[in-house]
């Protein structure tokens, strides 16, 4: 009897820590709009595009954007790679795929942009802040 309870217990335990570790949200259409792993006070989350592709991921600890970020284009292309802290851009800002070809680098500490460069499609700095 004592291991049927405990059984029980065990996979009652376990069932509700599954539903609370993940979640998943549709479109109208059944596509997957978007996922999300609990990992105790950090939530990791997953946009898509309408074909199935990553459009962006990232992580919020206690609703604030935290950690590592990255944006895709619809090509699955990588367009934006950056860190939140605490809601707020911290260090190396990445810009792939620029108006001209090129790519940007924005530097930021606690949200405030301290300095950036812009480079052309050659690879050379065309601007800096």
């Amino acid at each position: 009897m004592k291991v049927i309870i405990l059984s029980i217990a065990l996979f009652t335990a376990v069932s509700l820590s599954a539903q609370d570790a993940t979640g998943t949200k549709y479109n109208a259409d059944g596509s997957v709009h978007s996922t999300c792993v609990i990992e105790g006070d950090h939530v990791w989350v997953t946009e898509y595009y309408s074909d199935g592709s990553v459009k962006e991921k990232g992580s919020y600890y206690r609703t604030l954007p935290d950690g590592p970020w990255e944006r895709y284009d619809a090509s699955g292309d990588l367009v934006v790679r950056g860190y939140f802290r605490q809601g707020r851009r911290d260090g190396r800002w990445q810009f792939f795929k620029t108006t001209d070809g090129g790519q940007m680098e924005l530097y930021y500490e606690t949200g405030v942009m301290v300095s950036g460069e812009r480079y052309n499609a050659g690879g050379e700095v065309v601007e800096k802040r």
